[in-house]
């Protein structure tokens, strides 16, 4: 195994992906973009590539253009998306939520092409893997229904999922080469709309490298299933009028100041540092294989589209040593936290890490039950996702995929 961490920050101002303003050119780096990237193979076959990147979404074409650099086989490479919206934009099917900036895209596909090549000609070494997980308390749901309505603001009784995983991978008996972590949880709500900025999940970054003394330490990040979870970051109502509304319709998602972005990472970097240090002092245990199943779902049995598209594909990528098995669920998707229970307990791996966000990433993944109840994540996305309609039985599809590489059924029943 080995990995390396790549800067993929803007050299010009362009737009930025889902932010507020999605036309307009970033104004201020805030905090360096990365591409972190980790080669899992054995001496007689490559395994699988990791790949995080701090964008919203990486599109089909970013990923053909990867695979022609390389000649690497499309089906051995995880992308996970980090989820930020201070990003420029890597996905071409969702131009309503940002243009690319060709001049990027072309560099960030040349960066990490090279950084492929060059990880192919590094030797692989033989890695102690500790890990941990722990619970945090830092998102919230974002589905309320407010009479009969479903509207994105705060529902403090509704599903999220504050596990934590984190992985830390080690030469034998030498130095970290790399970390796996993963929370679920939309890096939304950022107070400059206008600036690039890796969010929580680049200052997590930055805090684990420090406390293992690796500067370069490649940091893998997989968005978990947060597709109706965000900040649990509320503010009181500025004005009577704001009064009357909130006593109205309840509570209800600001875009965060900048003492309350501060406050609310420093927290969470806080609780996820406790699960880094707990994973740290753990037994060392020699990862004695890995292996990969990566399985594909026509799209047209998902959701339409108004240009045909390919594939879509789940994938499983399992650690195992001598004491126990990480296990890696990445699908193309933006996954209901409800699901997280359900598949952590139909997994058969001691962690699971969840991933969301992966791959060419086809917009929501809704629950049965939210057809009824509607709202963004059911019908609201479709237009500026490029979908004319996503499948009610789309999750039956993605998610009885996964539970078949567990070796265990889907109920459909269980989301409702």
């Amino acid at each position: 195994m080995c990995g390396s961490s790549v800067d993929i920050t803007p050299l010009q101002p362009c737009p930025l992906g889902a932010s507020r303003y999605p036309e307009r050119n970033f104004t201020e780096i805030h905090s360096r973009l990365e591409a972190n990237l980790i080669r899992v193979a054995s001496e007689r076959e490559e395994i699988v590539f990791l790949i995080s990147i701090d964008v919203l979404y990486v599109g089909p074409r970013f990923i053909d253009a990867i695979v022609e650099r390389t000649d690497y086989p499309r089906n051995k490479l995880v992308f996970l998306a980090s989820h930020t919206h201070q990003a420029p934009v890597l996905d071409e099917t969702k131009p309503r939520l940002g243009r690319i900036d060709q001049a990027h895209f072309i560099r960030v596909v040349d960066i990490i092409s090279r950084e492929i090549t060059a990880l192919l000609g590094r030797p692989t070494s033989a890695v102690e893997i500790t890990s941990a997980s722990g619970q945090c308390n830092h998102s919230i749901n974002r589905r309320r229904i407010f009479r009969k309505n479903v509207r994105l603001a705060p529902n403090a009784a509704g599903a999220r999922d504050e596990t934590v995983t984190f992985a830390l991978i080690r030469e034998v008996g030498g130095p970290p080469v790399a970390a796996i972590w993963n929370y679920a949880c939309h890096p939304v709500a950022y107070p400059h709309h206008s600036s690039v900025s890796a969010h929580f999940p680049g200052i997590v970054r930055d805090s684990a490298r420090q406390l293992v003394n690796r500067p370069e330490l490649p940091v893998v990040y997989a968005q978990g299933f947060s597709a109706n979870t965000r900040p649990m970051i509320t503010r009181y109502p500025q004005s009577l009028r704001g009064l009357a509304a909130r006593l109205i319709k309840g509570p209800r998602f600001y875009t965060m100041s900048r003492f309350g972005y501060s406050f609310w990472t420093r927290s969470l970097n806080r609780a996820i540092n406790r699960v880094i240090l707990r994973s740290i002092s753990m037994p060392k245990a020699r990862l004695e294989t890995a292996s990969l199943r990566a399985v594909e779902i026509p799209f047209s049995r998902v959701a339409e589209a108004a240009e045909p598209r390919g594939p879509l594909a789940v994938k499983y990528v399992r650690f195992f040593s001598s004491q126990k098995s990480v296990g890696l669920l990445a699908f193309p998707a933006e996954v209901p936290a409800e699901l997280a229970i359900i598949l952590r307990n139909g997994s058969h791996d001691d962690l699971l890490l969840l991933a969301g966000c992966a791959d060419a990433t086809f917009g929501y993944l809704p629950l049965r039950s939210w057809f009824a109840e509607g709202g963004y994540e059911v019908t609201g996305f479709l237009k500026p996702f490029s979908l004319k309609s996503v499948s009610t039985s789309a999750v039956d599809e993605l998610v009885s995929t996964a539970t078949s590489m567990f070796g265990g059924l889907w109920d459909s029943s269980s989301d409702k």
